[in-house]
């Protein structure tokens, strides 16, 4: 009987194989327009149902059968979905592209209650070691921007100064679509401001990025991946609403997106207008007296931002593009301050009194991308990308100051302006390409870029007679940087279990730094001039047990440059009894650092240790005439350590749950002067976690709670636990076109930056908060036609390039 049913095959596999072979190809889409993976396509004869051909769609929802008859009909069955059977009978006797087909959520009523399948995209996951969070499918940053994302983002720290780190560990740089934005702290901050969330797909924090991303970033790359949709025909979106507790602001962004088989056009603007509060203060005691400072700070800036983008396929294997974007941050603001100062007893002596008028504030950045693909095969790809960008920067401030003495006189009364404005021109071109070899996958590439920078600063002394310049306190500052890059990287699957990736990547850079004096000044000018050449080995393996077991074990080595800011040798006023000023002699920070993960499910353990050497931070000396000054340094070096897990539980069909607790450890250790007996060393646990509920009436609910406890923030400074909670609800309407939503965050009003820090004769206590509490309200509307899927995808969203 065996035999019989083997010849049987047999017979017919050979009549099938003789015939003429066809293939159907689409696309399965969800009713939010999102791929469906791994879904069943069946190809059945239509009038005995006999199965013909079989398959899966991609990651894409992308699918092709192959096979041929007379007339067939198709049948797609996903999980969390109604099967669909498509009815008309299908003539298959040639090659076929269909349509997109759209899914419906399944929906059950159980005793009189209706459940709908959970279909909302999933807002936190794990994918090929990065943690990937798609702040759009969560109700509590609609209308947001994407600096507020990143604060949402599992294991991303943002400190008051917009230092960025990854589970507890600063330095971390940020990517746009897999680029560096050539950007750092509040030039960062201002850019990301500009940035609606509605823009956002996705944004993957990557703990140990390959020798194909660029070396910067001491702590890892965060890369914000803007959403660009692939399917045919025109899609638009708009969105609006407000926010209020100590003001009102107004957040609004429209997107519309054009595609044909060849050409994909898209476009975009949004602005967020309105005024927010700051309050922050110290306590610092200098040798015999205490300082206590007060400030209440209302920045009244406005974000605009505009974008364009144009990819053609040429054919089906070359493709152009470029892409158009403006971001600008800009207006006035104003600061108040009372500086209060005791003598060792508490007894009061006198009050500073000083004032920061900015009547004008512009960070703007304007950026060209250009791009060429060629790409011969699915596994074969060659990129030319050309960028540039230039950002320009101002600000204006007027600063009176006055003293009062015991009985409320004033006792000294003066007026400063300080007039800034920052010039930075960036170009970079790069090449990478993406081929197989022997049994694994060569990818190299090349890349050069520059930045060259123009800071003027002014200080005048303001006078009944006019405004006398401080040559002494006035200052120009050039400062160019080159870099030459490469990177060879080969990725090979070992076994259906095990794969390994390898890479080299080397850069060299010089850089060019100059301080002009003003003429009189007893400043005297500088040159700092360096070049040097370092090596970046990365290496992962990878062990996939089954479809929810993995295990990888990663090594890579960053550097951390300074920021060019921070090499001007200026000195900056921040109030009455303190200043900022610069350092030309900062070294770069190299950081090697090794972790490993293990996936079960739904969930996922990641450990990792990372040795920073010439580390560098702000630290704050004594000044004469009772002033302090924070100056970046290079301290000595650091060892950091952390464990971190994300889970996912799904307690019903109407309530899942991601939480995502760390646990890190920072020891800084000092070789500088006068800091030889400092060693500061602190654990931390850091925890977020995110709560969405299914409830009546279509209403999605959502509670996002975050808590760190006391940790390092910079050098010797100790910041207190922090944390908060929001809330939000969104409903959609009209098949998903309208969707509104809900948000209270920071309801307690907790997110602080509380901190302490001691030095021999110096004691210092800094408290602050936002206007973090808000009350939010988001209506969003989606309108468009698609039709069938694109033959092409751009680079430009994927990461596997320069």
């Amino acid at each position: 009987m065996k035999k019989i049913i083997q010849l049987l095959f047999f017979l017919i596999s050979g009549n099938v194989f003789s015939q003429n072979s066809y293939t159907i190809s689409g696309r399965v889409i969800d009713e939010y327009n999102e791929a469906v993976p791994y879904a069943i396509v069946s190809a059945l004869s239509y009038d005995k149902s006999v199965m013909i051909s079989q398959t899966s769609t991609d990651s894409e929802g992308n699918f092709t059968l192959k096979g041929n008859a007379e007339t067939i009909k198709l049948i797609v069955f996903a999980t969390g979905f109604e099967t669909y059977e498509e009815k008309t009978p299908l003539k298959w006797d040639k090659n076929i592209s269909l349509s997109v087909i759209k899914l419906k959520p399944l929906i059950t009523e159980l005793s009189g209650v209706v459940v709908s399948a959970d279909r909302k995209k999933p807002a936190i996951k794990l994918e090929e070691g990065k943690i990937i969070f798609s702040p759009k499918e969560s109700s509590i940053t609609s209308g947001g921007n994407a600096l507020e994302a990143l604060r949402k983002t599992p294991g991303v720290l943002i400190d008051n100064s917009y230092a960025i780190s990854i589970l507890g560990k600063k330095g971390a740089m940020v990517f746009i679509n897999g680029k560096s934005t050539y950007m750092q702290s509040e030039d960062l901050a201002n850019f990301l401001k500009s940035v609606s969330v509605s823009q956002i797909k996705n944004i993957e924090v990557m703990l140990n990025p390959s020798a194909q991303y660029d070396a910067e970033g001491g702590a890892g790359i965060i890369n914000i991946v803007l959403s660009k949709h692939n399917i045919e025909g025109t899609y638009i979106s708009a969105g609006s609403g407000i926010s209020y507790w100590n003001h009102l602001r107004n957040a609004t962004d429209v997107s519309l997106q054009h595609n044909t088989e060849k050409l994909n056009i898209n476009a975009s603007y949004s602005h967020h207008f309105g005024y927010i509060n700051y309050d922050y203060g110290s306590e610092r005691k200098l040798d015999d007296k205490w300082y206590i400072s007060s400030s209440a700070d209302t920045d009244r800036r406005s974000s605009v931002s505009g974008n364009f983008g144009l990819d053609y396929l040429l054919n089906k294997k070359n493709t152009i593009g470029m892409n158009l974007s403006v971001n600008s941050h800009f207006g006035k603001g104003g600061i108040d301050t009372q500086n209060d100062i005791f003598d060792k007893n508490f007894n009061y002596e006198k009050t500073l009194y000083g004032q920061s008028n900015y009547f004008k504030q512009r960070n703007a950045r304007y950026a060209l991308s250009t791009f060429y693909a060629f790409e011969p095969s699915e596994n074969e790809k060659y990129n030319l990308d050309i960028d540039y960008v230039f950002f320009d920067g101002l600000s204006g401030v007027n600063q009176p100051n006055w003293h009062k003495d015991l009985g409320g006189n004033r006792i000294a009364n003066d007026v400063f302006l300080a007039d800034s404005n920052r010039k930075v021109h960036i170009f970079a071109i790069a090449f990478h390409q993406k081929f197989p070899l022997w049994k694994g996958n060569w990818l190299s590439g090349i890349k050069f870029s520059q930045v060259s920078s123009n800071n003027i600063s002014d200080f005048f002394t303001v006078l009944p007679s006019g405004n006398l310049l401080n040559v002494n306190r006035s200052n120009t500052f050039d400062y160019k940087e080159r870099l030459l890059a490469g990177y060879l990287q080969y990725a090979i699957r070992i076994n259906e279990k095990l794969s390994a990736e390898v890479g080299i990547r080397s850069e060299y850079t010089f850089s060019l730094g100059k301080l002009f004096p003003r003429q009189g000044s007893n400043q005297k000018y500088q040159e700092n001039k360096r070049n040097y050449i370092n090596f970046f080995p990365s290496a992962s393996l990878t062990y996939q047990k089954d479809e929810k077991i993995a295990y990888s074990l990663n090594y890579s080595s960053r550097i951390a440059r300074p920021a060019y800011q921070d090499l001007s040798p200026f000195i900056l006023a921040l109030d009455g009894l303190s200043d900022w000023v610069g350092n030309p002699f900062l070294e770069p920070q190299k950081t090697y650092k090794i972790s490993g993960s293990g996936t079960w499910g739904n969930t996922t353990a990641i450990l990792s240790y990372a040795y920073t050497n010439d580390f560098s931070g702000q630290i704050t000396e004594k000044q004469p005439n009772e002033r302090v000054i924070m100056i970046p340094r290079n301290i000595g070096y650091q060892n950091h350590f952390s464990a971190s897990i994300l889970q996912e539980i799904r307690w019903s069909s109407w309530y899942k749950m991601h939480i995502n607790p760390s646990l890190f450890y920072v020891r800084n250790s000092f070789q500088i002067e006068n800091y030889a007996s400092f060693s500061p060393s602190k654990w931390t646990f850091s925890c977020n976690s995110q709560h969405q509920f299914q409830l009546p009436w279509k209403l999605t609910g959502e509670i996002n709670a975050d808590y760190t406890t006391k940790q390092i923030a910079n050098v010797n400074e100790i910041s207190k636990p922090s944390g908060g909670i929001d809330i939000g609800l969104q409903r959609s309407f009209w098949e998903n076109q309208l969707s509104v939503a809900f948000s209270f965050t920071d309801i307690f009003h907790t997110r602080r930056w509380d901190s302490e820090s001691h030095l021999p004769n110096l004691d210092n206590y800094i408290w602050g908060y936002a206007e973090s509490r808000q009350v939010k309200f988001y209506v969003t509307y989606k309108l468009g036609k698609q039709s069938s899927k694109t033959a092409h995808q751009s680079d430009l969203e994927e990461a596997d390039r320069l």
